[in-house]
């Protein structure tokens, strides 16, 4: 079980293990750049990775890639535009492949990625 921990000291997100029976957290690692951590986080247990999005400290939206055992950041890949990712299910995995969904705040349309 995994949980974010916001350092506010250094103004950094941690992934961290969570121990359901005791609450205990474990810190893995910081995640990169990643300043403030939206709600959505997808898991690929095949290959081990954690997929989470998010924005660095000059609000700049990215893709961060964990290895879901270790920790490590793999991957930070900057997003081409905004996603709405205060959305529960805005970000997906299914068949091997990674969805994300954005809206349309002037009218509320979702748009998939």
């Amino acid at each position: 079980m995994f949980a974010r921990v916001r350092n506010a000291a250094a103004r950094v997100e941690e992934l961290a293990t969570l121990d359901p029976t005791s609450g205990a957290t474990t810190v893995l690692g910081t995640v990169g750049t990643l300043t403030s951590w939206s709600i959505e986080a997808a898991i690929d247990n095949d290959q081990d990775r954690l997929f989470v999005l998010g924005y660095d400290a000059a609000q700049r939206g990215h893709l961060y890639t964990l290895n879901s055992i270790t920790g490590a950041l793999l991957e930070t890949v900057p997003l081409a535009a905004p996603l709405d990712v205060q959305t529960p299910g805005g970000l997906v995995l299914a068949g091997g492949r990674l969805y994300a969904f954005r809206g349309n705040l002037s009218t509320g349309t979702a748009i998939a990625s």
